[in-house]
């Protein structure tokens, strides 16, 4: 026969271990998937092709905007870049996102190669942005040299508040 002591100590065993579960499966979910308090979007875009045969970066004709992050918060900023990128046969482009004076992941892409018109969507991500105002920009350059263009284009910054 069961003793009621033994019920009362399998009950808080149970407890304790849905506890410890429940702690494991909490700590395994990347922050970027917890819930958040708002959310902010910034759009920006550019027609007008834009080229250069520099391997310096400029940004992006149409593509830099400022986001503000409220005091007391942090934000998950989340690029999402679509353009239409070319080069000459001698080399390639290279695209990147930045906030403020930091690469965002996951840094630097390339976007065209070898004389080819081609559409192109790339996707950075920064979590834990501190509060302030700052700058969200795509910069482009050539990998050599030579003549590389961006067309139509878009950025659109979504900013995960908590």
């Amino acid at each position: 026969m069961v003793r009621k002591s033994h019920l009362v100590l399998a009950a808080i065993l149970v407890v304790v271990a849905s506890a410890v579960v429940s702690y494991a499966v909490s700590a395994s979910v990347p922050s970027a998937a917890l819930p958040a308090g708002s959310t902010r979007y910034y759009v920006d875009q550019g027609t007008s092709p834009v080229t250069t045969s520099d391997t310096v970066w400029h940004t992006a004709g149409g593509l830099s905007t400022s986001i503000n992050i409220p005091g007391g918060q942090t934000g998950d900023v989340m690029i999402l870049f679509c353009g239409r990128t070319w080069s000459d046969d001698l080399t390639w482009m290279e695209v990147r996102a930045k906030i403020g004076s930091n690469v965002v992941s996951p840094g630097v892409l390339t976007m065209a190669w070898n004389a080819s018109y081609e559409g192109h969507c790339a996707n950075f991500v920064k979590t834990g942005v501190a509060a302030g105002t700052k700058t969200v920009k795509i910069e482009y350059r050539s990998g050599s040299f030579h003549n590389v263009e961006l067309g139509p284009r878009s950025m659109i910054v979504i900013v995960n508040l908590h």
